[in-house]
């Protein structure tokens, strides 16, 4: 596994994400498709494909790529929206570059934003049940540094308030072939008596409530919802919100009834 030397000692504060903030300018140009250079890149190019339809996500000009493998299986990579480049998860081995570590007690997604070069991986468990822990990284010359880690606890701690609430803008986006299509749309949730409530809005349209809204962690972290009549799987990583939806009302596979997955990403305003 690759864990860059930085910090050997368990816990100390926690890094915030506006301590590493990009310091040059955001990349604004179109993003580069993915290269694929390896066979291992080649047979993760369907998932690596949604890249070249978002905007970058973490560090100012990369898109962080989160996939689903088996049961608490999870990977990552990071592509270059400039030129294209596929990076590996900070856990990556030559076996597997863009694995992430076992979870401890819930897999949980990273925590990453746009506009911060930290990069943090919660309650994994990268060497067996004693190296259980929350790890950040920051991204330098085109790799993770590790700056901190703290052990997890063996037992979920289920939040207070849900992450959700607050006021995200985002954008949904797909490809037909030939142009890449979008829609910046913003979401709003509040809570009040223990009960989530949310509305969704695009851009010189009107408020609708969403509806159907539940989470499917124990840790608050991921949630399902109906908006205008199609199906919503978001998770919260910090200030990042991504996820996909498709059409028609959540059927119980978890998605609608559509054929298309159209990918979306907001941030907390």
């Amino acid at each position: 596994m690759v864990l860059v030397a930085g910090v050997n000692a368990w816990g100390q504060a926690a890094p915030r994400f506006e301590e590493y903030l990009v310091a040059d300018t955001w990349f604004l140009g179109k993003v580069h498709p993915p290269v694929y250079v390896t066979a291992e890149q080649e047979r993760l190019r369907g998932e690596l494909l949604i890249a070249a339809i978002r905007r970058p996500t973490f560090a100012g000009q990369y898109i962080v790529v989160l996939m689903e493998c088996e049961a608490a299986c999870k990977k990552a990579a990071i592509v270059d929206a400039r030129d294209g480049t596929i990076y590996p998860s900070p856990f990556g081995t030559a076996d597997s570059p863009y694995a992430l570590p076992p979870p401890n007690w819930d897999a949980q997604w990273p925590r990453f934003t746009s506009t911060s070069k930290l990069f943090v991986v919660p309650n994994v468990c990268p060497e067996g049940p004693a190296s259980c822990g929350s790890f950040g990284f920051v991204w330098e010359e085109n790799r993770f540094r590790l700056v901190h880690k703290v052990a997890a606890s063996a037992t979920p701690v289920i939040p207070a308030r849900s992450p959700l609430v607050g006021r995200w803008k985002g954008e949904w986006s797909y490809t037909n072939g030939v142009d890449v299509i979008s829609k910046p749309f913003v979401l709003t949730f509040t809570e009040k008596g223990g009960r989530l409530r949310g509305s969704y809005s695009e851009t010189g349209g009107k408020r609708s409530s969403i509806d159907r809204l539940t989470a499917t962690k124990v840790d608050l972290s991921t949630y399902r919802m109906e908006i205008l009549g199609a199906c919503w799987n978001v998770g919260v990583a910090g200030d990042s919100l991504d996820g996909m939806w498709n059409g028609g009302p959540c059927a119980g596979s978890g998605f609608g009834v559509g054929a298309r997955l159209i990918a979306l990403h907001a941030v907390r305003e």
